[in-house]
């Protein structure tokens, strides 16, 4: 369980975070060290788990780094996933779904923080991104199938969202 201080650190924590995201802003190593171990148990904000279906899938793809947002482009900097001096930067699937449910810079859309999480095998090493995002995602652990899919057809989210409620129960 969560100390009061802890759950206050998270809450300025999240506030900070989205004052960043809307000014573009980079983060600095302490800060994801923070979004690593306060933001994973909040309760305001969701912690997805991605689970690589295989390593084709997890393919990165190239983009300038110019196209990019230095908010994510910062955190991957942090993680050694890029190199700071490259003009492109490898994207992830997972950065490349999150980049894409990035809300609009002129729109007031509802914003839901969310800490994205996966394991790379080749390296034995786990990522984690956050962002706040157009669409509020269950808890759970998604494949990336899913999140593509989530990416094609943002109404299949509703369906995602129920499918991890236990109450309802299985489809």
């Amino acid at each position: 369980m969560k100390s009061p201080s802890d759950r206050r650190r998270a809450r300025r924590l999240l506030k900070t975070l989205k004052d960043l995201q809307g000014e573009d802003g980079t983060i600095t190593p302490p800060t994801l060290f923070a979004i690593k171990h306060l933001l994973q148990l909040h309760n305001r904000c969701r912690f997805v788990a991605v689970k690589i279906d295989s390593l084709v899938a997890n393919s990165p793809l190239n983009s300038y780094r110019s196209l990019l947002p230095k908010f994510i482009v910062s955190q991957l900097e942090e993680q050694k996933l890029t190199d700071r001096c490259s003009e492109t930067v490898p994207v992830p699937p997972i950065v490349a779904f999150v980049i894409q449910s990035l809300p609009s810079v002129s729109g007031r859309d509802s914003l839901h923080p969310t800490l994205f999480r996966w394991y790379y095998p080749p390296r034995h090493r786990t990522y984690y991104v956050f962002a706040h995002i157009n669409h509020s995602m269950a808890r759970r652990t998604y494949t990336l199938t899913e999140l593509m899919g989530l990416r094609a057809n943002p109404a299949s989210q509703d369906f995602l969202a129920k499918a991890g409620n236990p109450e309802i129960g299985t489809f």
